[in-house]
């Protein structure tokens, strides 16, 4: 069952995935071997062995039998540093056009521009000014 974007790739239902990894580990308990039981599972179900290899240790990872990072763990780091890389890219977007941002040393205070230093001459320190004056609720 091949998908649209690549002619080599196939999808397996989940139930079958999940029926070859049990199937490997009954096979490891069987045995007692490691060796051998997931390419032997693999040619049975018609599975690409390194495909097989790679769900086991996924799922070996994800019950916390081996210590790695989780599907779930690495999703939302994934997430996390996505959502960073916008806030970056929106921070020096506000930067470049002079763009208010909010300064550790002006606690609810916003940062004006450089061009608008006047404010510091009007007496606020920092060349702040309350959150409140400059961008009213």
């Amino acid at each position: 069952m091949a998908t649209p974007h690549s002619r080599f790739q196939r999808r397996y239902p989940a139930e079958m995935r999940e029926r070859a990894i049990r199937m490997v580990r009954e096979s490891i308990a069987e045995s007692g071997e490691r060796q051998g039981a997931v390419s032997r599972v693999a040619r049975q179900l018609g599975i690409g062995t390194e495909s097989l290899r790679n769900r086991v240790k996924r799922a070996d990872i994800d019950t916390g039998k081996r210590p790695r990072m989780t599907t779930t763990e690495q999703r939302r780091t994934a997430e996390l540093e996505r959502e960073n890389r916008e806030l970056r890219r929106a921070n020096e977007m506000a930067d470049s056009t002079g763009g208010r941002r909010v300064h550790s040393h002006c606690q609810n205070q916003a940062w004006r521009s450089p061009k608008d230093r006047h404010a510091q001459a009007r007496g606020s320190a920092y060349g702040c000014t309350s959150i409140e004056k400059v961008a009213p609720p």
